[in-house]
Order: C-alpha cells, then sequence, then structure tokens
C-alpha cells in the first residue's frame, strides 16, 4: 500500500477570474491590427507578409471572448469591437485567415447574448457577415471554413431571425 498511488482529486471549480480582465487583454491586441509594419509597430505587416500571425490573432480574440463569456462586463463592447474586426479582415487573402475569421465568427455568435448582438453591434455589418458566411459555406475549398461557417449561420439565425 506503500506505493499505490491516491485517486486523483477532481479539482474545484470557482468563479470564472476572467471575467474582469478578459477586456485587458482583448483591446490592446487589436488596438494596430492594421499597421504598416514599421519599425513603431515592431515591424509586423499582420495585413501583408505576416499573415498567418493575423490568423493567430483572430483565433486568440474569439479565446478571449470565450473565455470571458456572456456575463463578462466587456462582453457588448468586446462583441461590437470583433463584428469590426471581423468584417475588415474576412476578404484576407490568406485561407488561414480566412478559416480564423469563420472560427471567430462562430464564436462571436455562441458567446454575445442576442441583446448585445442587438443593442450594441452594427446591423450592416452583422449581415455583410452573415453573408460573406454563406458564401464561404457554399463556395469555399476548405472543409474547416465551410463547417464554422454554417455552425455560425445556423446560431446567427437562432439567435436574431
Amino acid at each position: 500500500k506503500r506505493n499505490s498511488p491516491s485517486p486523483p482529486h477532481a479539482p474545484q471549480r470557482g468563479p470564472n477570474r476572467c471575467l474582469q480582465l478578459a477586456g485587458n487583454f482583448f483591446f490592446p491586441l487589436v488596438r494596430h491590427f492594421d499597421s504598416d509594419g514599421s519599425q513603431q509597430h515592431g515591424g509586423v505587416a499582420l495585413l501583408g507578409r505576416d499573415s498567418v500571425l493575423l490568423g493567430y490573432l483572430t483565433k486568440t480574440l474569439a479565446v478571449i471572448l470565450q473565455a470571458g463569456g456572456e456575463s463578462c462586463p466587456a462582453v457588448a463592447a468586446m462583441s461590437s469591437c470583433l463584428l469590426e474586426y471581423l468584417c475588415a479582415v474576412r476578404f484576407h487573402s490568406d485561407p488561414s485567415v480566412q478559416r480564423a475569421v469563420c472560427f471567430a465568427s462562430l464564436v462571436l455568435f455562441q458567446v454575445a447574448p442576442s441583446w448585445v448582438l442587438l443593442q450594441h453591434c452594427d446591423h450592416t455589418l452583422l449581415q455583410e457577415l452573415r453573408q460573406w458566411l454563406v458564401a464561404v459555406h457554399s463556395e469555399h475549398p476548405d472543409a474547416s471554413s465551410r463547417r464554422f461557417a454554417e455552425l455560425a449561420i445556423s446560431i446567427f439565425v437562432t439567435k436574431l431571425l
């Protein structure tokens, strides 16, 4: 019995500490995504040569929103900001960025409560993103992008139509 391992203990769940901090991570990340890659911004050109990083940034913003959840005090501002960001980068030529936009759209529609989408997000941008997702679902060569788009459209329709 001396060498027998003790039974594993389930971790205790506590309050979501990310609720209060999500905006502190989210907003600085999204602030300069469209910089030109000059030395002032660290030499990174997310919309150009460093598009792989743009894909990772897009996924990261979605994960931060997801971690904060719908109870996050900044959910309205983060959701509105993410929508504007997604509409700005959705036509990027890199397929990995397009896949990340589909994933982030899915997370946005999952996490943001309907009242946030209806009261705090630009309705024109919501419709433009929905139309883009419909086009991705029907025409995109990447199966993951099509699947993310399909799920995002389904949640969009359930929440907003």
